[in-house]
């Protein structure tokens, strides 16, 4: 399968995705040692990483990892699409030179919209 970023198909990331959940709510324990819950939901969360993504890849991909707001996501290992935000205090970029040729290595955290 593909990756597709807001209709736009950029180059898959390294498999296997981290997939993690993001819990929206609050854990608190009673006086008598219970744990109480107040959940509102959970959110799905992609730690994605690529490597060795020429300039042509690197340029379409952070057209979309720098764009603030909702955007559509189908992750490469189903078939859903999701409404993510990309987290963009998460996203790490190192740059390496190999013969005389310029590769990124990216690294972000996709999470699931409200």
């Amino acid at each position: 399968m593909s990756t597709i970023i807001d209709g736009v198909t950029v180059a898959d990331p390294i498999v296997p995705t981290k997939i993690s959940y993001v819990f929206i709510g609050e854990y608190s324990t009673a006086i008598d040692g219970s744990v109480l819950v107040d959940s509102t939901a959970s959110r799905k969360k992609w730690t994605l990483e690529w490597k060795h993504l020429t300039q042509s890849e690197y340029d379409t991909l952070m057209a979309k990892l720098t764009v603030t707001g909702e955007q559509t996501f189908s992750p490469p290992e189903d078939s859903g699409t999701y409404n993510v935000i990309v987290r963009q205090d998460t996203l790490s970029i190192d740059a390496t030179i190999i013969d005389n040729v310029q590769y990124y290595d990216i690294s972000v955290d996709i999470e699931e919209a409200a």
